[in-house]
């Protein structure tokens, strides 16, 4: 029962798409990915070429950052250990800081990176 209970407290607290968070005075829409809230991609192009087919971005490092601070019941969306797609054909990897997070697809190896799209 009480493994019931949690699913459904997570179900219903979790963010859900689309949401709109104030990021400073700017209002910033989370609009999900097509098929699913946060999808996986084959390359950073792959996934910035599937926010633009419907009128969005891929978020910015801030952005990103910004929403995995709020966390997943705040409305934003938290980074874990996983890699996230950047415009430029750029991965966003929250583990390797030194000296940037900011990598190329060729440094992570290649891997199917997360995202989601962003207004």
């Amino acid at each position: 029962m009480l493994a019931i209970a949690a699913d459904i407290v997570r179900y219903f607290q979790r963010t859900t798409f689309p949401t709109i968070v104030m990021m400073g005075d700017k209002p910033l829409v989370l609009l999900g990915a097509a098929g699913k809230p946060i999808n996986l991609a084959p390359t950073p192009a792959i996934a910035e070429r599937s926010c633009v087919l419907i009128k969005a971005r891929l978020p910015t490092v801030d952005e990103y950052e910004f929403l995995s601070i709020l966390g997943d019941w705040n409305n934003g969306v938290s980074l874990g250990h996983l890699l996230w797609a950047l415009s430029g054909n750029r991965v966003l990897n929250p583990d390797t800081r030194n000296p940037s997070p900011v990598r190329t697809p060729a440094e992570v190896n290649h891997v199917p990176v997360n995202f989601y799209c962003v207004r």
